[in-house]
């Protein structure tokens, strides 16, 4: 259900968008900014349904008049999807027939007719200058989100007459709290997806069905058990595994930056209890039995350069080689 109830977070916007509709300051555009999956659009539909509920309830919409009821199925005839027909984005095209040409006829049912413009920022610049003057002089119903990752892509045309609303991450422990509480996790579990999260919501529930990040920690740890078991350091075994997480070579650092981390932790402070990976905290206590703790401060030292030197698009596999040989024994 489209409700702010069922938001998990985003307190300001929300209570900018509730104050707004009590005092009638409704703004004719927005642009509703954020990560993908930190909620965009769900902010965006329920403030639509509050807009267009026929009987709201203070700043709530009553669910269960024809509007509330339509929105909830996808098929609200003053609500209009806006996509780009291509995959490059949209072109002037798109937004004359799905906007401007369209917002000449009045709302069927509604007080307003609203145009949800999903990945706005892939408008071109001859784009933006089409829908422009709508957004100048929007007929009194018209009201449009432009929704993004990106803003810096628009026109400061574009920004000066639109409200920016920006979503910021939210706290680490309400999205473990909602794992937990909606999902039935344990708190090992909430932990690790909640950290890897970034403080995104909708990246912690891909990442709890991941086979993927399961099979990207697997050969994480392969890697730092070989590097902090072996008798000798095995640089070929671990190159190869490195070869074949090349396509996500980011992801996979940034799970072995972390386990170090925490095997690191551990051998400081012998706390299990607060550790990122503490689902798997028998692999991070083994792991620490035979821990030189210089070697793997380096490793992970080495990593972070790592990144920047494939930033720069150096030689993948001799930028690999180079970060585990320049390790003192």
């Amino acid at each position: 259900m489209y409700s702010f109830d069922e938001i998990v977070g985003h307190e300001n916007i929300i209570k900018h968008m509730e104050n707004a509709f009590l005092r009638g300051k409704v703004s004719h555009a927005y642009i509703v900014e954020g990560e993908d999956g930190m909620g965009k659009k769900t902010l965006v539909k329920a403030f639509s349904k509050l807009l267009q509920c026929e009987n709201p309830q203070g700043s709530r919409p009553c669910n269960h008049c024809p509007s509330c009821i339509q929105i909830e199925s996808g098929n609200h005839p003053d609500i209009a999807y806006v996509r780009p027909t291509k995959k490059t984005g949209y072109g002037v095209t798109d937004v004359r027939e799905q906007i401007v040409k369209d917002i000449k006829v009045r709302p069927y049912q509604s007080r307003y007719k609203i145009y949800i413009i999903e990945q706005a920022e892939l408008m071109t610049i001859q784009a933006q200058n089409s829908i422009l003057k709508t957004i100048e002089e929007p007929p009194e119903y018209g009201l449009f989100f432009l929704i993004s990752s990106n803003s810096h892509k628009f026109l400061q045309t574009i920004l000066s007459r639109s409200v920016k609303m920006s979503l910021k991450p939210i706290n680490t422990e309400r999205i473990e709290y909602y794992l937990i509480e909606q999902y039935g996790m344990n708190h090992g579990q909430a932990r690790v997806y909640g950290s890897f999260s970034r403080g995104n919501l909708g990246k912690a529930l891909i990442l709890k069905d991941s086979e993927s990040f399961t099979i990207q920690r697997q050969n994480m740890l392969k890697c730092l058990d070989i590097f902090i078991n072996g008798k000798e350091y095995d640089i070929i075994e671990i190159v190869q595994l490195f070869e074949g997480v090349k396509t996500d070579i980011l992801d996979n650092i940034d799970i072995l930056i972390s386990l170090a981390r925490d095997i690191l932790y551990y051998h400081s402070t012998q706390d299990i209890d607060n550790i990122i990976h503490k689902d798997i905290e028998s692999e991070i206590i083994r792991l620490n039995q035979k821990l030189n703790p210089s070697r793997l401060i380096q490793l992970v030292y080495n990593s972070y350069t790592l990144i920047n030197q494939l930033r720069l698009n150096v030689n993948y596999s001799l930028a690999v080689t180079v970060m585990l040989t320049n390790i003192e024994h």
